[in-house]
């Protein structure tokens, strides 16, 4: 397949690296791939070009406008790009994959108005990335939704040795994990700090995100992303994570998280996609905070089980790795192909006059 993905900008955040991983493994697998951006000519793309972009090493030509080489599928990061891939689709196959409901992340009127836009328009091909969000459009907007769920984004502890027994049954208090990032009210950093209070110095406290403000007292923080190996082995020593974000899109954190072979806590409809409640982790109504500190005491207190969690969950990451997940992908571009139809192919012929009489 030839494939363009439309973005509008490049940076080092989860939902950037859904694509470059997406693109990396199409790559991989013998498909043909460009990056098109508005005012840059496309860029085919290769295996790991996001470092040299987001680096400053790859010169990328200018242009006026948005340029598309030909291609079969024009696939958009985010709404605005997705009204443009829309005007696209004399062309190509016009694709959206939504991996948040964008409306959710502001509150000033005229951008939540603008980011319903493409799921009005049935020719933009949506593709959800979580299940609640393919159920939300569908009943929202009456419409058919995709579903195809990412993986993790950058953190993926798989390849390091872990030995269960000596993580879970032998030390003296659990660690346990948080995302401390604060920039959002949906990120629910106060309703971890509720945790926090409940639970008290029971366990230790792990924080990592992107915080603005000092956080709670009992939390050793780390930092963001850009420190993979901090982070790899902060995740190596947890025993215990939850995530408080209670209306999130794609749940790349959990698999991540899974990875390191952790016992993790969610809200039901986040991570319904990724735990199985009561198997490979806990699922909990959403804000519900006296329930998430109650699991995190039960695990302390029934370390067998919460060790047979943690083995299962890292077991679960698996489904998660980015060649599995672009196999869903392409079985999922392989339908968008097979139902699509353009019923407007036509008009420009009948207007310059190559094709008489009247259509319907």
């Amino acid at each position: 397949m030839n494939i363009t993905f439309l973005m509008g900008w490049l940076q080092a955040t989860g939902g950037h690296y859904t694509f470059y991983k997406y693109m990396d493994e199409l790559v991989r697998v013998g498909h043909t791939v460009y990056l098109a951006m508005p005012n840059q000519q496309p860029i085919r793309w290769q295996m790991g070009l996001n470092k040299e972009l987001l680096e400053g090493k790859y010169k990328i030509s200018k242009c006026n406008g948005v340029v598309i080489p030909e291609t079969e599928f024009l696939i958009a990061h985010d709404y605005s790009m997705a009204m443009t891939a829309y005007q696209f689709m004399d062309r190509t196959i016009p694709c959206y994959i939504a991996q948040q409901y964008e409306e959710l992340f502001r509150l000033d009127g005229g951008y939540r108005v603008n980011a319903r836009l493409p799921y009005f328009i049935p020719s933009i091909n949506i593709i959800a990335g979580a299940s609640w969000l393919k159920d939300f459009i569908e009943r929202r907007f009456n419409r058919k939704c995709y579903f195809v769920a990412g993986g993790m984004s950058n953190i993926d502890c798989r390849h390091i040795p872990i030995d269960p027994k000596e993580k879970f049954l032998n030390p003296d208090k659990y660690n346990v994990l948080i995302y401390t990032r604060d920039d959002h009210p949906l990120y629910g950093l106060g309703d971890s700090y509720d945790v926090i209070d409940m639970v008290g110095d029971k366990v230790n406290w792990l924080g990592w995100g992107y915080p603005t403000k000092e956080p709670h007292p009992l939390i050793q923080f780390v930092g963001g992303r850009g420190v993979e190996d901090q982070i790899h082995n902060l995740f190596i020593k947890s025993h215990i994570s939850f995530a408080s974000h209670w209306f999130w899109g794609a749940d790349c954190g959990t698999p991540e998280r899974m990875s390191a072979c952790m016992a993790n806590i969610s809200y039901s409809g986040f991570s319904s996609d990724t735990i199985t409640n009561g198997l490979d982790g806990v699922l909990v109504s959403p804000r519900d905070v006296k329930a998430i500190a109650e699991n995190i005491t039960y695990m302390c207190e029934h370390r067998d089980e919460t060790m047979r969690m943690a083995v299962l969950g890292r077991e679960r990451a698996e489904y998660f790795t980015w060649d599995k997940c672009t196999e869903r992908l392409i079985t999922t571009l392989k339908q968008i192909k097979q139902d699509w139809r353009n019923n407007f192919s036509d008009i420009a012929e009948v207007a310059m006059g190559k094709v008489g009489g009247l259509f319907v």
